[in-house]
């Protein structure tokens, strides 16, 4: 893995794993695994930088996600409510963003013979 992607790695794995440790109805498990799930072995990078952040953002979107519905259960302040709407409703877009992006580029690598 390369400095920038381990870097990216652990920030990633850091702020998901502070996000969850501020809700406590998360069981302290799902923080770990979250964490755990952003440490290198579940993403190896290509060396394609476009296609490595589009990944990883992915990948950390998609984590996001199950957060803002435990928000939408458990949490009482409005203001965190709708922030979590927004979450679910903003990343779930860019995740068929990002997914569109990939498979357009893993169209694009083929068709070019690399």
């Amino acid at each position: 893995m390369s400095r920038t992607a381990a870097v990216i790695t652990t920030v990633l794995a850091f702020a998901t794993a502070s996000a969850f440790a501020h809700d406590p109805s998360m069981p302290a498990t799902a923080a770990s695994h979250a964490a755990a799930s952003m440490q290198g072995s579940s993403m190896p990078m290509t060396g394609d930088a476009d296609v490595d952040f589009a990944t990883m953002m992915r990948e950390h979107h998609q984590m996001a996600l199950p957060m803002a519905r435990t928000e939408l259960r458990n949490g009482k302040d409005p203001a965190m409510r709708r922030m979590a709407r927004h979450v679910i409703d903003a990343q779930t877009k860019e995740i068929a963003q990002f997914d569109r992006w990939l498979a357009n580029h893993k169209a694009s690598m083929k068709g070019s013979g690399k």
